[in-house]
């Protein structure tokens, strides 16, 4: 089955399921009219919420043995133009990857046997070489992102994320018995790494972020109480969680943090966490939000605030940073915004608001729906649904005003009815939307007036654009689908979904953007890393002597399939599907007005012994490095001189 496909349905049906069962992603009761959030005014105060919410949320999923016998308990750019670096949102808020380099020492995370490998890169001649590895031994949890601190010599290791965020997101007791593990390792000489320290914080990941020598964590917790039924058979059950919940103390409701294996206590204090606007009369949710800001580099220093109640995404600036929870009910669809700036002495509230709604199902694109400029917060938010052909985009742009956060203007109705909002790019006083159900539309919009912001052009091309890359302040790429359009495809928006394709957009002039070069790769089937996780794709900027280069992990089909077996297939329809014929980097220069090709690392092919391939997640990766490029697929590196592939070398 098509991945693109499969992801736009099940994306649909999470929406639809949520919707019918009237399941709520909020958590914090019924928003009011005031938007200011407070701190709990004591440790009582905030250990009767909690019980609270543990009490409501159990309640709600009481199993009669009589009724239910058979029931089962649920279970970035860079100022170096020599070394490519993560891909990012945003300048300077760096983000964790499988894969971190500073141009000398490639650091990779094998998740096979949960350790990390210390590759020496050299251009020329192309090649890596082992220097280390770093064996993971105090982690409980898989290691799925890396920060490097170069001029430190400290590599940082990230794990406890949440698997499966859409499925359990409106179920509080999935988010219980969860923890968030950072290793801080010094890497001063790659042969004999040290852990300088490791830090255990009781919650799940959201999401994490780092800004020079500080590492911003995102994590959700839920109390959990020894022998405390989460879903009540009866009536014997709930009299025993409510005598457990009489004896609990805070001390057994909050996080902890853990430094070198000591623990250290209440991860926060009722002080430091700001309880949401709610009708005291509504349902709770015994959730905490917590943003935790560490000092990465010695002494160890971390300071915690806390907001009660759920969160989806986070965006982060130089200088700020959102937590965004979507709320879904029969009447509206709304989204709940919190702002934190970033001081020295750690987060600090700044207000709260609430957009019309939402931020779509792909967890990757979620953060990417948001950006901020010069204090003012731009959101792109869907209304409506696609397959009622009634969905439609809102550009809403909010500042902070009087411990709040107001909408002082609005775009609404973008896009025709029933188009989806596939891509989204803000750059200063610039955004840019893609949307899609036959054609792509790329609407750009001038934002230079907060107040009074307009839709500045638009352009229609086949296809769509699930990611869009800044070149320069006049050239913007896209990549995405080709598309067929064909009223009777299974495919999302009544088009056939093609070859993975690359647009090279001019956006000199917004109210008339132009496409100035199109390459379309591949066949019906074709997919790339890039699509799903922009950190797969690795770009250097130009310089005066060369032009911007590229480089994307693909992974092809357009080999013919067995006729024996799919005797209907026919190559003159669109909906023909093309087998696997092989997996590689394919490598780009970017000119003012061309996207060229230079040519490709192919990796794995098509055999007899194998002839399917399976994907297994985002894992590509890849690092240009002055006239050389590494590229990373399943935990082995291939080095070539830039444009000349068939010098490539062995795995390594």
């Amino acid at each position: 089955m098509n991945t693109n496909i499969f992801f736009k349905f099940l994306a649909g049906w999470v929406l639809l399921t949520l919707l019918l069962t009237g399941c709520s992603n909020g958590g914090g009761g019924s928003p009011t009219d005031d938007n200011a959030m407070q701190t709990f005014s004591s440790r009582t105060q905030l250990a009767e919420y909690l019980k609270k919410g543990m009490q409501q949320t159990s309640a709600k999923s009481i199993y009669s043995y009589a009724e239910t016998a058979d029931a089962a308990s649920p279970a970035g750019a860079s100022n170096d133009q020599t070394v490519s670096r993560t891909n990012l949102q945003e300048i300077g808020v760096d983000e964790a990857d499988i894969i971190k380099s500073d141009g000398q020492y490639l650091y990779i995370i094998q998740g096979s046997n949960q350790e990390i490998r210390i590759m020496e890169l050299n251009s020329n001649p192309a090649e890596a070489v082992q220097a280390g590895k770093i064996t993971l031994d105090s982690n409980q949890n898989r290691v799925e992102g890396l920060y490097l601190l170069s001029q430190e010599n400290l590599l940082v290791t990230i794990a406890g994320r949440a698997d499966n965020i859409w499925g359990i997101w409106h179920q509080p007791w999935q988010w219980q018995n969860g923890t968030t593990e950072v290793g801080i390792y010094n890497v001063d000489n790659p042969a004999n790494t040290t852990l300088n320290t490791f830090i255990s914080i009781d919650g799940q990941l959201i999401s994490s972020r780092r800004i020079q020598n500080t590492l911003y964590l995102v994590t959700r917790y839920t109390p959990s109480i020894e022998g405390y039924e989460s879903y009540p058979a009866g009536n014997n059950d709930q009299t025993k969680n409510e005598t457990l919940l009489a004896e609990a103390n805070l001390e057994e409701l909050l996080p902890d943090i853990e430094v070198n294996h000591q623990n250290l206590g209440d991860l926060i204090q009722p002080s430091s966490c700001y309880l949401p606007p709610y009708d005291p009369e509504s349902d709770i949710e015994p959730t905490l939000i917590t943003i935790t800001a560490i000092n990465l580099s010695p002494p160890f220093k971390q300071v915690s605030r806390s907001i009660a109640g759920p969160t989806q995404t986070i965006y982060m600036s130089s200088s700020s940073l959102y937590l965004a929870t979507t709320r879904y009910n029969s009447a509206s669809t709304d989204t709940e915004l919190h702002k934190f700036i970033l001081t020295e002495s750690g987060p600090s509230y700044r207000g709260s608001g609430t957009v019309t709604g939402h931020l779509g199902w792909e967890e990757d694109k979620k953060p990417f729906r948001m950006g901020e400029y010069k204090g003012v917060l731009r959101i792109a938010t869907s209304l409506g649904e696609s397959w009622t052909q009634d969905a439609t985009m809102r550009l809403s742009l909010f500042r902070e005003n009087n411990d709040a956060l107001v909408e002082i203007s609005h775009l609404e109705n973008i896009g025709k009815k029933g188009e989806r909002l596939y891509a989204a790019r803000f750059i200063q006083e610039r955004a840019y939307l893609v949307t899609f159900r036959v054609t792509d539309p790329l609407y750009v919009f001038d934002l230079s007036d907060p107040e009074n912001p307009r839709q500045a052009g638009e352009l229609e091309i086949d296809g769509y654009s699930d990611y869009l890359h800044p070149i320069n302040a006049n050239l913007l790429l896209g990549i995405g689908k080709d598309a067929v359009a064909d009223q009777s495809s299974s495919d999302f928006g009544g088009a056939w979904y093609q070859g993975v394709k690359l647009s090279l957009f001019d956006v000199s002039d917004p109210a008339n953007p132009t496409e100035l070069d199109a390459v379309v790769i591949g066949k019906r089937g074709t997919e790339s890393d890039a699509l799903y996780d922009h950190h797969a794709l690795a770009y250097l900027p130009p310089t005066d002597t060369a032009p911007a280069r590229l480089a994307l992990p693909i992974h092809l089909h357009e080999s013919i399939p067995d006729q024996d077996s799919y005797k209907d297939f026919d190559p003159n329809k669109p909906n023909a599907y093309y087998e696997w014929t092989h997996t590689g980097l394919y490598l780009f220069d970017i000119t003012s007005d061309t996207v060229k090709s230079q040519g490709q690392m192919i990796v794995e092919e098509s055999t007899t012994n194998q002839p399917y391939y399976y994907w297994n997640g985002n894992t590509d990766r890849a690092v240009l490095l002055r006239n050389s490029i590494h590229y990373i697929h399943g935990g082995q590196v291939w080095s070539a001189p830039w444009a000349q592939p068939d010098q490539m070398s062995n795995p390594q």
